[in-house]
């Protein structure tokens, strides 16, 4: 099994693992599950009444697990490969470590759980398969 591969179904296995584990503290709730974090944030983006920023950032929570799941894809079927994943999943990386980089800004690092966490191992996990299931570079010959 190739290593890309293979980092592709342990980043799989640690994202459905994220999910149940605490994740996330809310002021209302001691500590929500990655579904209901997930649930929080899929409501947030179906309001539609967007009258706070957050409710931009947090409805792309939402995206950033679907383009998860979708770049899992390319990486599993040989045949079936497209840089926009690549780059799609990067983005999405970034959107998650950005909540990691605003408590720690804010001082509430204490929010986050270890769903989070393995949540954000995930994402990853699944950019370094991609970049170890590219080929390797060589030279042209002369």
């Amino acid at each position: 099994m190739k290593r890309g591969r293979f980092l592709a179904i342990l980043s799989a296995a640690i994202f459905c693992v994220s999910f149940p584990l605490p994740s996330f503290r809310n002021p209302s709730i001691p500590f929500m599950s990655g579904f209901q974090c997930l649930g929080w944030c899929f409501h947030a983006l179906t309001e539609f009444n967007f009258r706070d920023p957050e409710d931009y950032y947090f409805g792309g929570f939402v995206f950033s697990n679907l383009i998860f799941v979708v770049c899992i894809i390319p990486i599993l079927i040989d045949r079936f490969r497209f840089k926009l994943a690549r780059h799609l999943l990067a983005l999405a990386s970034l959107h998650v470590f950005s909540l990691f980089v605003i408590c720690v800004i804010n001082s509430h690092l204490g929010d986050l759980g270890i769903g989070y966490y393995f949540w954000l191992g995930a994402f990853l996990i699944l950019n370094l398969a991609f970049y170890l299931d590219q080929p390797a570079w060589s030279p042209d010959p002369a």
